[in-house]
């Protein structure tokens, strides 16, 4: 009987605290529908579209005698090609930037050179909705 009363009287609490819409049916005069959206274009707002550009450049260290030297030389050009384009970097559209491993190969002088694929992603604005 206890266990009746405890369940019977949480059931009761229960209701009391339920939340109600705000939205009363009978202060409505017209037809009323209620609407759901999904997406951007539903919020109402300023809309803005980016896109993602991929996009790679070469990074070449000046050719040397010895290989010490010309890794410092491709580590210096990374280095700079980075500094560049976060210099450029206007609105933080950069999103990833990194210049890889060099490959070393040697000239017909005997001569070491370091090259790599430098690869970066940028965000780019593509349109702006005003609603």
């Amino acid at each position: 009987m206890r266990t009746y009363f405890l369940s019977i009287t949480f059931l009761v609490v229960s209701l009391a605290w339920g939340e109600t819409t705000g939205v009363k049916i009978d202060d409505v005069k017209a037809d009323t529908a209620i609407v759901v959206k999904k997406g951007t274009s539903a919020l109402g707002c300023n809309c803005t579209t980016f896109e993602i550009i991929d996009g790679n450049e070469e990074i070449t260290g000046v050719p040397e005698y010895q290989k010490r030297l010309a890794l410092s030389s491709w580590q210096k050009a990374c280095e700079d090609w980075k500094k560049g384009m976060k210099e450029l970097n206007v609105g933080n559209q950069i999103i990833a930037l990194s210049c890889h491993s060099p490959q070393q190969t040697k000239d017909g002088e005997n001569n070491y050179l370091y090259i790599s694929k430098g690869t970066y992603k940028i965000r780019v604005k593509v349109k702006e909705e005003t609603k």
